[in-house]
């Protein structure tokens, strides 16, 4: 009898870290072409996943529900799960008790992190966190087959197609992708930058600019607009109007994207989009760089760099120079080499 194998993956938050599980997603089935995948997430999250077709079924679980009502959730499901812990917190821990027969937990790497940030020290092999993701799941024979990441809009799961934009070999870039938000203030380069940045682009080249952002990112998306100096025809502030696969479809649209250490960041490596990725208080290394697509990594190198691994609310040595020395020319350097060697 050939043995029944039901897979859970658990990958509770955010946007960017639930992106980076698709090659996971994408190899397991690759290993188990017959198997239950189901994964567990946030129910604001759903979307990001929703059309992926290597996925079975997907468990909401309330974030604002208690962990004694989100336990309710597991009297319908299989109690013999292989399960895939990338989230390894309390929430999880206590979710999955009882409905496995085989687990693997992500390793979070806390004391590599904590001697990143406090002693400055940094890994002779970063891995990025897809990778690290796989690797996980090893114990069930899964290998990365390769590929990027994945986030599949409606009409490609119903193709049965991955279709992200191809990006073609003509040295032009006629419309750009500016993703000036991140959920910390210390992850964000400066509004009057991503301004000059804009006016000095659109005074070299003939450009389309879509500044892109959730509801939180409105407001520095408000000032940017009142920063730019040169007429706005072109520029379009679609902060906080659109869904995620909105989001994905006006990156797609777009030739290049220029992002802080964000979810949209991903978003872009996602859907095949060339990445200009600022970094400020955080650093590559942490393995969060975009992932398996061109991309050139803006950041200074400074002693106090990195002061923590997800961002603060403010630069604690009060003078924030890991984004401020970040002057707008050394980014519009970077641009113009890529529109050159696009």
């Amino acid at each position: 009898m050939t043995q029944t194998n039901n897979f859970l993956i658990i990958r509770l938050s955010s946007i960017g870290d639930i992106i980076l599980t698709s090659p996971l997603i994408r190899s397991l089935r690759r290993t188990y072409s017959d198997a239950r995948i189901d994964f567990l997430v946030n129910n604001i999250f759903k979307e990001i996943i929703e059309y992926n077709p290597y996925i079975d079924n997907i468990i909401v679980y309330e974030k604002n529900n208690s962990i004694y009502e989100n336990n309710f959730i597991k009297q319908n499901i299989p109690s013999d799960y292989k399960i895939i812990d990338l989230q390894n917190n309390i929430r999880s821990t206590v979710f999955r008790h009882g409905i496995y027969s085989e687990i693997a937990k992500m390793n979070k790497r806390r004391l590599q992190k904590l001697s990143m940030v406090y002693l400055k020290k940094m890994p002779e092999i970063a891995k990025q966190i897809p990778i690290l993701y796989i690797e996980t799941a090893k114990k069930f024979d899964v290998e990365y087959d390769g590929n990027g990441l994945e986030i599949w809009l409606p009409e490609e799961k119903f193709e049965k197609k991955y279709v992200p934009a191809t990006r073609k070999n003509n040295h032009e870039i006629k419309k750009i992708a500016i993703a000036p938000g991140a959920k910390h203030a210390t992850k964000r380069w400066l509004p009057e930058y991503f301004a000059e940045l804009i006016d000095k682009l659109n005074h070299n080249y003939s450009l389309n600019f879509y500044l892109l952002g959730g509801i939180d990112d409105v407001k520095i998306c408000s000032e940017i607009m009142n920063f730019i100096k040169i007429k706005k025809a072109n520029i379009f502030d679609c902060s906080g109007q659109t869904s995620i696969l909105q989001t994905v479809t006006l990156i797609d649209n777009c030739d290049l994207l220029i992002s802080n250490d964000s979810s949209i960041m991903h978003i872009g490596a996602a859907r095949n989009v060339p990445t200009i990725a600022i970094f400020g208080s955080t650093v590559p290394q942490f393995g969060f760089s975009p992932f398996h697509v061109k991309n050139v990594i803006c950041e200074i190198n400074i002693k106090c760099r990195p002061c923590t691994h997800i961002g603060l609310s403010k630069c604690p040595q009060k003078h924030f120079n890991c984004m401020k020395l970040l002057a707008p020319d050394m980014i519009l350097e970077t641009i113009d080499y890529l529109i050159k060697k696009y």
